[in-house]
């Protein structure tokens, strides 16, 4: 349909590199989320959910500063190359998630679609445009270069009307 509607589309493959992100992600997030959190973990850690407790909190508060620093060089090297391969681009567009969204309040999906483009500090749209075999929506997921946020507008708004989805 993009193509039709006058769209250059191309398969792109990410850096190998890129392979290593979930885990910078985890120990500067982590990090962190342990630092600004300092007072609710002095004060109120028991209250905090067994998951977070063993998990986030945890991980940020046994990550030294050398791996935060590696983690943090890492990530701008990664977003360097990210910036290398917009020269070539406007957007990428991609899957906002691997199938429908869950049904409910308990939970939002699973964000590791959206981790690398967070880390890689890149603006992102999802774009609700096909619907799930239980009803719920399916979205893709646009993302452009740093700072490119308006022009991710435009092309949304462009792939919204050239799929037919005009409530964009």
């Amino acid at each position: 349909m993009l193509s039709k509607a006058g769209a250059r589309l191309e398969d792109v493959t990410l850096p190998q590199s890129f392979d290593r992100i979930p885990d910078a992600h985890r120990w500067i997030s982590s990090f962190e989320l342990a630092r600004n959190r300092t007072w609710e973990i002095d004060h109120h850690f028991d209250m905090s959910s067994e998951r977070l407790r063993h998990g986030r909190i945890h991980d940020g508060l046994t990550c030294s500063f050398e791996q935060y620093r590696s983690s943090r060089e890492f990530a701008e090297r990664s977003r360097l190359q990210m910036d290398d391969l917009f020269r070539d681009y406007d957007v990428l567009l991609t899957p906002a998630v691997a199938g429908e969204a869950p049904i409910g309040l308990e939970a939002t999906g699973d964000p590791s679609f959206s981790l690398l483009w967070t880390t890689l500090h890149v603006p992102t749209i999802t774009l609700p445009l096909f619907t799930g075999p239980n009803g719920p929506p399916v979205g893709v997921q646009l993302i452009a270069r740093r700072g490119a946020d308006c022009q991710m507008f435009n092309v949304a708004r462009w792939v919204s009307r050239a799929v037919g989805f005009e409530r964009f």
